[in-house]
């Protein structure tokens, strides 16, 4: 299906100057974020940030160690692997640098990727009422997260609990 792959497009410089372009296609791993086989990691982007910002900016984000996070699967690493995963965000920050990112925008992406991370660790329960809602263990990572997406906390906990059907001429909410 279309809506599983992704596409980038692979530029080649010299001397400062596109002299080509490639379009690759990816499958995109959408359940990788929420689980990972025994053994695997996580999407890299997540121990580059961990190993690559300073730690204002950790304190800044909200991040804590990255052995808190549930998506990090517990498999940060060792201190040669930091240092390989703060290199490659390095070149993750160059190749964003180099295609236009500013540097604005490279901050919402990390505030979004600690927003993620943050909200792995929300784990919901039923309500009588028939709802759902965070348990109380987790209301502080939903909380942090909010901040994170910049965002009420209420409003994000809307959009995860809530169902929009659309029908024709219709919508509805349950």
């Amino acid at each position: 299906r279309s809506s599983d792959l992704g596409k980038y497009i692979q530029l080649r410089f010299h001397n400062s100057t596109v002299k080509g372009a490639k379009i690759n296609e990816y499958l995109l791993e959408k359940s990788r974020v929420t689980h990972q086989d025994t053994g695997e990691r996580n999407f890299h982007i997540f121990y580059y940030m961990f190993a690559g910002i300073s730690a204002a900016d950790k304190e800044m984000f909200g991040l804590l160690e990255p052995t808190h996070y549930r998506y990090i699967n517990h498999a940060y690493g060792d201190e040669n692997m930091d240092t390989y995963w703060r290199n490659k965000y390095k070149s993750v920050c160059n190749a964003m640098d180099m295609v236009g990112f500013e540097d604005q925008e490279q901050t919402d992406m990390q505030a979004i990727l600690a927003g993620v991370l943050s909200l792995g660790n929300v784990v919901f329960e039923p309500q009588d009422s028939g709802g759902v809602k965070a348990t109380p263990l987790t209301q502080g990572w939903l909380k942090a997260a909010a901040g994170q997406f910049g965002v009420q906390e209420e409003e994000l906990l809307k959009c995860l609990v809530c169902t929009i059907s659309v029908t024709i001429g219709e919508i509805g909410r349950a």
